[in-house]
């Protein structure tokens, strides 16, 4: 069975629903675009690709060829991959309807700029989860077209499915990046409004203080961006690398993984950095962010983005560590319940295996969405930073800041008469 490339298919839906969301998100000449709107076309495409790939997978999984397939795994494996498409659905069917509970309230112009960046946060799982189903869709069919798919005649065409497997990850990284990027964005101007809230302050000390922190939180931003930015730029040059490999190039798997080896190490410093960044954000401004609720929205994008990296490589670690183990400790190992069942893991059998586990961290993840992005949080409707500044530039920040500061440098105060 020949499949339609579902990395390559969402690649080139998202560059299109990029520029679509650009020119026109939500209204069209002023009309509500009621099914048009971007949200609404990637929930589309996501569903027709989870249909499409869960009929091919389970078509295969019932038949002869698939049925002999599960001898070869684990007995706790089989249950938990056939309910794969049953869990990525709900995921789907969960994003959805907490996206929609946005959309309306876009749809009634409240606060539609957070509600919009939200909404792009919400779909995270549902994206990530419908790749890791094409995942396991394609190697299961390649696992299942052979007897002996790890015999040397059929490694080839078994490494070429496991390439196409990473690719679905790795289209997933690019949209979990492009939401880390809004989530900064969105954080960063709850920050701001709320800073500038106190400069309105008709406490003088108050909004003097505050002042000097809104020219300060601009550094902060810049630097903010670093690690997020780079995280992003990595994962679309990964996901959209892998598939000029594959789709015009046509290179041999060992050609493919050499390749894409070199965004390993850059995707995992640039994650990391990502993280930190977002971290140092989250203590610096808490104080700021006290109706935005900050603890779990943190928490639950921080676990996401350690699915790109961090968490595949720790499992591949243990995968790989019983080549090196002396022997009476690797016998010793594999009668461990998991860990010895991971670590004699054929790599066609531990992509099924991590693709069915990044279904199941979606699910968990879309449940915990629904305490951290309740659209009738307070924080959404408070006012935002344009209008907070009516006209207020930086210049005049400074002014502000320097006319209600007594300690401020300037011709009013006894240190600037003194000479001090």
């Amino acid at each position: 069975m020949v499949l339609i490339d579902a990395a390559l298919v969402l690649f080139v839906g998202l560059a299109v629903l990029i520029v679509w969301r650009y020119l026109c998100a939500w209204r069209c000449c002023g009309k509500w675009l009621q099914y048009a709107n971007y949200c609404s076309l990637l929930l589309g495409l996501l569903i027709v690709i989870l249909v499409y790939d869960s009929f091919c997978y389970l078509q295969v999984a019932f038949s002869p060829e698939g049925k002999a397939s599960w001898d070869n795994m684990p007995s706790w494996l089989r249950p938990w991959l056939l309910s794969a498409p049953g869990i990525c659905l709900a995921v789907y069917v969960f994003s959805s309807v907490q996206t929609f509970q946005h959309v309306e309230r876009i749809r009634e112009d409240t606060a539609v700029v957070r509600h919009d960046r939200a909404v792009q946060i919400i779909l995270l799982p549902a994206v990530y989860s419908v790749m890791g189903m094409s995942s396991i869709t394609r190697i299961f069919l390649s696992i299942a077209a052979s007897h002996e798919p790890h015999s040397t005649n059929d490694k080839e065409m078994l490494n070429r499915a496991l390439s196409r497997s990473e690719t679905c990850f790795w289209v997933g990284d690019l949209y979990e990046a492009w939401a880390l990027f809004q989530f900064g964005k969105l954080t960063l101007e709850v920050i701001e409004s709320g800073i500038m809230a106190q400069t309105k302050s008709t406490d003088q000390e108050v909004a003097a203080a505050a002042n000097g922190l809104r020219i300060s939180h601009r550094a902060v931003e810049s630097l903010a961006w670093l690690g997020i930015l780079a995280f992003l730029l990595v994962c679309v040059a990964q996901a959209g690398w892998s598939l000029w490999l594959l789709t015009v190039s046509k290179v041999t798997s060992h050609s493919f993984h050499m390749s894409m080896a070199q965004f390993t190490v850059a995707g995992f410093l640039a994650s990391c950095a990502a993280i930190y960044n977002i971290y140092i954000v989250e203590e610096s401004y808490h104080t700021y962010l006290e109706t935005y609720y900050p603890r779990l929205k943190f928490i639950t994008v921080k676990i996401l983005v350690t699915f790109a990296y961090v968490q595949r490589g720790l499992l591949s670690l243990v995968m790989s560590s019983g080549s090196w183990l002396p022997e009476a400790t690797k016998d010793a190992v594999d009668k461990m319940p998991f860990i010895g069942t991971l670590m004699n893991f054929s790599r066609g059998h531990f992509e099924l295996f991590y693709g069915v586990l990044i279904i199941t961290e979606c699910f968990f993840v879309c449940i915990a969405h629904y305490w951290a992005w309740d659209s009738g949080e307070m924080w959404y409707d408070e006012a935002d930073v344009a209008e907070l500044m009516k006209g207020d530039d930086l210049e005049t920040l400074q002014l502000k800041g320097r006319s209600n500061n007594p300690f401020a440098p300037g011709p009013n105060n006894y240190g600037a008469q003194s000479g001090r």
